[in-house]
């Protein structure tokens, strides 16, 4: 896969796979350093990459990290569609709303 990442740098499936792989070794390192690469070789697709990263961060428990990568998962500039951007911010509110309600649990001692 990482000789495919170089070959095909525009496929989004490939960056995606090997992300995957990653996160289901656990690995969140090599999921954020996968999909930061991914957008550094092809920024048109940011807003995939950085949505595909705030899921599997989230899946693996980085709530802070994966409210980042959702924030900056919207689509800018001409394209970018009001639905999309407001459902990418409502997410980063669910996870914040989450992020708080952990703390609040902590505090109390469960």
């Amino acid at each position: 896969l990482n000789q495919a990442v170089e070959k095909y740098y525009y496929e989004t499936r490939v960056h995606n796979r090997l992300a995957q792989i990653y996160a289901r070794e656990g690995d969140v390192a090599k999921v954020i350093e996968t999909m930061d690469r991914a957008v550094e070789l092809n920024p048109r697709r940011s807003a995939t990459y950085n949505g595909a990263k705030g899921q599997l961060l989230y899946k693996l428990g980085e709530l802070e990290l994966a409210a980042e990568a959702f924030d900056r998962a919207h689509f800018r500039g001409p394209f970018g569609s009001d639905l999309h951007r407001f459902s990418t911010q409502n997410r980063v509110k669910q996870i914040q709303q989450q992020i708080d309600k952990d703390e609040k649990r902590k505090k109390r001692g469960f």
